[in-house]
């Protein structure tokens, strides 16, 4: 997946233990052995998971989603970011993205989204309510 000729993409610093908000610098997750802690600023739009989709989702980009689409599993990363009308100037990505070795080479996609333009981070988690329908 190439994101970074489409967005801002940042990788973040393997062994770190948190994440900052590029545009006000808030921490915005702190990992610990078996969990992270998101506490999002206003800038955070959502934490996404390759093979998970969406972990966490504020209710203004949750707005934006369905303004575009009719659930959230018509949404693709990162193709629909492009198709919902961000470009380079409005989204920071970190690739948080972890790599190890199993029976071979191994990775597990994981990615914080950050909207310039947005104002609210504050989350929603009713998009769980339409995932437990599948």
């Amino acid at each position: 997946m190439i994101l970074d000729t489409k967005f801002t993409v940042t990788d973040y610093e393997e062994g770190a233990e948190q994440v900052f908000c590029p545009f006000c610098k808030k921490k915005v997750a702190q990992y610990y052995i078996d969990e992270i802690a998101i506490e999002p600023c206003d800038h955070f739009a959502f934490f996404y998971m390759s093979e998970v989709g969406f972990d966490k989702l504020s209710k203004e980009f949750k707005k934006k989603l369905y303004e575009k689409y009719n659930s959230i599993w018509d949404f693709e990363f990162p193709d629909s970011l492009e198709e919902m009308g961000f470009g380079k100037d409005d989204l920071h990505i970190i690739d948080a993205t972890e790599y190890g070795i199993a029976c071979g080479p191994v990775s597990f996609e994981m990615f914080y989204v950050f909207d310039k333009t947005q104002h609210n981070g504050e989350l929603d988690d009713s998009f769980r309510d339409e995932e437990d329908k599948w």
